[in-house]
């Protein structure tokens, strides 16, 4: 079973973080493609590459497109 399913957010979110710090060593951005990664955003002002989040720029795509 899946940790947000399981109730445990915290931990998720631990998994998630370490595995955000490692990409961001080797990659040149990272990017959060699930909703649920974006309450990690807080967390990330110490990492240096670009952190993009794919809700985000959907959402940003779709206003442009709409001419809003």
């Amino acid at each position: 079973m899946i940790l947000i399913e399981k109730g445990d957010a915290e931990t998720y979110n631990r998994m998630a973080l370490r595995e955000v710090e490692t990409a961001a060593r080797s990659c040149d951005a990272v990017v959060l493609a699930q909703g649920s990664m974006t309450v990690l955003l807080p967390l990330l002002g110490h990492i240096q590459k670009p952190v993009l989040t794919s809700p985000r720029l959907g959402i940003e795509r779709v206003r442009t497109v709409l001419g809003l």
